[in-house]
């Protein structure tokens, strides 16, 4: 019973110093800015005339800016529960409201507040055309709220003008959203674990129906074969959740996290989940506070600094009064010299005639 008490104890610490203490506030800046412009990239055709997205291929304006005719919906299966259209109008109203909290999310604007806001309007709109749905759109839509939940100050953002400085940024809010990150690898992972999959024939019906493709595929395929190839995606999405979470093994975890995506988007459509990914596994880098030394005792130490550099400003100005007092008296108290310049300037001329007076004396 006491070995069990002391494990849970152990326990409780461990996870305590994992969540506790404050963290860079750059990564949580770096993350806003850059769901934001994914936000304005995903849910627009923005970049039409210069670039080709994928989603492109099915979207014109802002996506579920205009509902879909019934004859219109694919045969596909959706998770979503079927909800009343909206009026023409109230969807583009909606759509416009997306689009300018995205554009107050990436200035920084109310970041908490805004991210909600936004969360609540992006699924929203694809909650009401349920036969669009996504992964990676429900991805991109909960990182919102995650983000409304993260607490610290919004760095780079033009709030900065007119608020306060606020204090350090807690570890727990970045810990979240790399939370987020093991649970959709682990959840991919736990995915695939079925008959269909781990025996390559769902892969393969994916590589006739063309919905992947490419050269690095197809040499995967004739090196390994579809079912072993199949095996060794979940068995790498379940690894990096153990990599990325050891702090010691996550370069490695990154660098085969970077692998996998970059052979994931050579092969398949993804839209903008790489994009997703990148920035959360940017997340997992070492950043380290700019302000304060990270850790669960951030106070105390923060407390112990500023005793001692209190202590130590009082020291050097008494030190410094001491040494003007003890200078001002010395200069008092000092004794004259022995040769004064002035002395032998002016009276050395007399000691020479003087000294020509008794010779000549002595002389006669």
């Amino acid at each position: 019973m006491a070995t069990a008490v002391r494990s849970i104890e152990a326990l409780a610490r461990r996870l305590g110093q994992v969540w506790a203490g404050n963290t860079s506030p750059v990564p949580l800046a770096l993350f806003r800015v850059g769901l934001a412009l994914l936000v304005l990239l995903r849910t627009s055709d923005w970049l039409w005339p210069w670039t080709s997205l994928d989603h492109y291929t099915w979207q014109r304006g802002g996506e579920f800016a205009h509902p879909l005719d019934g004859e219109l919906l694919p045969r596909l299966f959706s998770p979503l529960v079927p909800l009343p259209n909206l009026p023409r109008v109230a969807l583009w109203w909606a759509a416009q409201l997306r689009t300018g909290l995205a554009v107050l999310l990436l200035l920084g604007v109310r970041t908490r507040l805004t991210s909600f806001v936004l969360f609540a309007v992006g699924y929203g709109l694809m909650a009401l055309d349920r036969y669009r749905y996504l992964h990676h759109l429900h991805l991109l839509w909960t990182s919102c709220l995650w983000l409304s939940l993260c607490a610290g100050p919004s760095s780079w953002s033009i709030e900065r003008a007119w608020l306060p400085p606020s204090g350090p940024t807690p570890r727990w809010s970045l810990q979240l959203l790399r939370a987020q990150c093991l649970i959709v690898y682990a959840a991919s992972g736990l995915a695939k674990l079925n008959a269909d999959w781990l025996s390559g024939r769902a892969l393969e019906q994916l590589a006739h129906a063309r919905l992947v493709s490419g050269p690095l595929f197809e040499a995967a395929v004739g090196r390994m074969g579809f079912s072993a190839l199949a095996l060794t995606i979940p068995t790498v999405e379940l690894l990096l959740v153990g990599l990325l979470a050891a702090p010691r093994l996550r370069r490695v975890g990154l660098a085969l996290a970077v692998a996998l995506h970059g052979g994931l988007e050579a092969s398949m459509t993804l839209s903008t989940f790489g994009a997703q990914m990148a920035l959360y596994l940017m997340l997992f880098l070492s950043w380290q506070p700019r302000t304060a030394a990270d850790g669960p005792d951030y106070e105390v130490r923060a407390r112990a600094r500023a005793v001692y550099r209190s202590a130590y400003g009082r020291a050097n100005q008494a030190g410094s009064a001491t040494r003007a007092s003890d200078h001002h008296v010395l200069r008092r108290r000092r004794a004259p010299r022995l040769f004064p310049a002035a002395e032998v300037r002016r009276t050395a001329p007399t000691a020479c005639a003087s000294e020509r007076a008794s010779r000549a004396h002595v002389e006669r």
